[in-house]
């Protein structure tokens, strides 16, 4: 299965660490959890992207692929709030809760931007995190008229 992220490039070769959800917190998990968010399709990812950050702020983004076996891959089932702002703590303590039992290296979660499409929650300290296949960094290039130039 591959696998989408986008990175500003400066930040590129620890996109996979998950320094920044451990940092921040994200949907699926806590502050202090390492997570790596990634999506099944680069189109969901730009819109991730594009509902998230001002991209006329990071300009320079790249795009990185992870393959990873399905065997590795579960679906998580969202709990009830999962899609509300801020962040529910029902979704927060499912997502942490994955990262502890390590159950899956990927678990598969709607998006809220996109509800039928899936994003990919990566935990970084499986065991078997060595086994994906990071592909190099390459150039993002989107039409303007999605950055506002018309």
């Amino acid at each position: 299965m591959t696998l989408f992220r986008i990175s500003a490039r400066e930040y590129a070769a620890t996109a996979f660490s998950g320094n920044g959800a451990r940092t921040y917190g994200g949907r699926w998990n806590s502050p202090g959890r390492r997570m790596v968010y990634a999506s099944t399709t680069l189109e969901l990812c730009v819109l991730e992207v594009l509902a998230h950050f001002d991209p006329l702020l990071a300009p320079d983004y790249v795009f990185l692929t992870a393959e990873v076996r399905e065997d590795s891959v579960e679906r998580l089932e969202p709990p009830a709030a999962w899609d509300r702002m801020p962040h529910s703590a029902s979704a927060r303590a499912t997502g942490d809760r994955w990262i502890a039992e390590a159950r899956s290296l990927v678990a598969l979660a709607p998006s809220v931007v996109l509800p039928y499409s899936m994003n990919a929650l990566i935990n970084p300290l499986h065991p078997r995190f060595p086994e994906i296949v990071i592909g190099e960094p390459r150039d993002l290039v989107l039409d303007g008229r999605l950055l506002g130039d018309r």
